[in-house]
């Protein structure tokens, strides 16, 4: 009797014992999900690195950097190609010495954390073109190095960042890389088109109406005709209208700005057609042979 006494209580030492570690279990549990650390731990989420790192203060609108640093985010779970950005003025703030910007931690960091499918922009306001850029192997098939050149060309001058500033500077040039990197096939140019290049597009199509305008004017005076004029002078004004006009414009969705120049060269040949010819009468005035004037 004793003995199954003893054994009994022994029993039920061990069950208050095994209830009692169970219970002191679960509230460690709930205190350690509850805690910060705790919930950071039972959710296992891995921490994203910025997209945007703006050590020099560029996006004095915060909202701006917001979008921009969105806009990067969204790109990212899209289609996996990760954007990183990093402002910075390139001198020292205590002596103002230039500091370039493979000795910036910031720049070190994400050039050692890149991956074949990522773009790292740097932006160096206190530089002559504040653009830089490095890109992944697998960039490469959709964003060739003439598209950086391009950019930092088109973005990246004195005088873009001059007029538009170093912030829009930065977004234009952000935006368009994503969107190209969104594009199937990406872009071998940069998209859209500039007031300058249009300016030049335009330049090219009245020097190409002159040209056009000039030949049908001398193919009429000398009797071969408008058409035999305007063919013998075809590749001069079609290389300036179709190769340095409409090429780049087009290259870059001006559809617009493209038919402009379209117009525009019709106007100007259309102008120099009827120009007068060297004997001094309009193109296509007969000679009046019983006086020999024109």
């Amino acid at each position: 009797g004793a003995r199954a006494g003893a054994s009994a209580s022994a029993l039920a030492e061990a069950a208050l014992g095994s209830v009692r570690g169970a219970a002191t279990a679960a509230a460690a549990a709930i205190l350690l999900s509850c805690s910060p650390a705790g919930g950071a731990l039972a959710s296992e989420a891995p921490v994203q690195a910025p997209l945007l790192i703006d050590g020099a203060k560029v996006f004095r609108n915060a909202q701006a950097g917001a979008l921009l640093e969105s806009r990067l985010e969204q790109l990212r779970d899209a289609s996996g190609h990760r954007v990183v950005v990093i402002t910075r003025t390139g001198r020292d703030p205590l002596t103002g010495a230039q500091i370039l910007a493979v000795d910036e931690p910031e720049v070190r960091d994400a050039l050692r954390e890149m991956g074949a499918e990522d773009v790292l922009v740097v932006v160096s306001t206190a530089e002559g073109n504040i653009l830089q850029f490095r890109a992944g192997d697998g960039v490469a098939t959709l964003l060739p190095d003439a598209f950086f050149a391009e950019e930092a060309n088109r973005f990246g001058n004195l005088i873009f960042v001059r007029e538009e500033g170093v912030a829009e500077a930065t977004r234009q040039a952000v935006t368009a890389i994503a969107t190209c990197l969104e594009k199937p096939g990406g872009c071998v140019v940069v998209p859209g088109v500039t007031g300058t290049l249009w300016g030049f597009s335009a330049a090219a199509a009245a020097v190409a109406g002159v040209i056009a305008g000039a030949a049908t004017s001398y193919g009429r005076a000398s009797g071969e005709g408008a058409a035999k004029g305007l063919l013998y002078a075809s590749p001069l004004w079609i290389f300036a209208l179709g190769g340095v006009s409409l090429f780049p414009v087009l290259a870059r969705g001006g559809t617009m700005q493209g038919a402009a120049d379209v117009a525009l060269f019709v106007a100007v040949l259309a102008l120099f057609a009827r120009a007068r010819d060297p004997g001094g009468a309009v193109a296509g005035d007969a000679r009046n042979t019983d006086d020999d004037e024109w």
